[in-house]
């Protein structure tokens, strides 16, 4: 519905989407560093926590029924030979699992959402900082989603037709058969459409974030919903051995707000009303 628009043409293109991406093994395509021009394969500065990865499904190599993780989420590492991408390393095993990271597995979570084309063979004409990948600022999944949480907390209980809203756009996540029509929810076992008594304030979060992930959503979700400690004892539990350099500055007494500018506040006329956020 809205974007932020880029083309192909210098200097309009961007470089924002290289930031994610697939890693590669080494190598280099057409003497450049793979992620200049391969579709899918990018620098990985900005990763996702890999417990998220369990958002989607119960556990490694389990049918991919929700098509979005397919698309969203890296679980490879793309192999170049003679100058051309030849194969994939699945990264999620015994050795490493969403469950148990490092900074290592913490590399390896590549996000593929702004990928350039639909394989990870395809290379582009576009270059690593001339890409006319638009930014996306709202999409008619996310007015759906916002209907259903509205929805619901008018009432405590989601309507019918919040019902539905959340709902189409669980069954579009199912993807389409070969022939064009859409896979139906009894072909996708453990992957159902919602009921009424299925939905709660988490669960309608935790579509957003399946939906929703990297659009630059989800801390304004959980900041206007008071979820974060939830969300990061949930995906980075601070007892847990298994799991290392979790640590965050994110203050519940502080950062549910961000500070007033104080050159705002040194403008006010009314100072004693214009005060700063609490702990600023």
């Amino acid at each position: 519905m809205f974007e932020l628009q880029f083309a192909a043409t210098v200097p309009y293109g961007t470089q924002w989407t290289k930031e994610y991406g697939m890693i590669a093994a080494g190598g280099q395509i057409n003497g450049n560093p793979a992620y200049y021009t391969n579709s899918m394969i990018g620098q990985c500065n900005l990763v996702y926590v890999p417990k998220f990865y369990k958002y989607y499904k119960s556990g490694p190599k389990v049918t991919d029924y929700d098509k979005r993780r397919v698309w969203n989420l890296a679980d490879s590492i793309v192999n170049i030979a003679n100058n051309v991408p030849a194969s994939l390393t699945y990264i999620w095993g015994t050795l490493y699992n969403p469950d148990k990271y490092n900074q290592t597995i913490l590399g390896r979570c590549g996000v593929t959402k702004y990928r350039w084309g639909a394989s990870w063979r395809a290379s582009s004409q576009y270059l690593y900082s001339n890409c006319p990948n638009n930014v996306i600022v709202l999409r008619y999944a996310d007015v759906l989603l916002m209907f259903a949480e509205a929805d619901f907390k008018s009432t405590g209980t989601i309507s019918a037709e919040g019902l539905e809203a959340i709902n189409r756009v669980r069954q579009r996540a199912r993807g389409l058969k070969p022939n064009g029509t859409p896979v139906t929810e009894a072909e996708t076992p453990g992957f159902n459409n919602y009921t009424a008594s299925d939905i709660n304030i988490d669960e309608i979060l935790k579509e957003r974030a399946r939906e929703l992930c990297f659009e630059f959503q989800r801390w304004f979700d959980l900041a206007r919903t008071g979820k974060f400690e939830y969300f990061l004892e949930l995906t980075r539990p601070a007892n847990d051995a298994n799991i290392v350099n979790t640590a965050t500055s994110f203050d519940p007494a502080t950062h549910y707000l961000f500070p007033i500018p104080q050159s705002e506040i040194d403008l006010s006329t009314n100072k004693e009303q214009f005060r700063q956020n609490p702990n600023y």
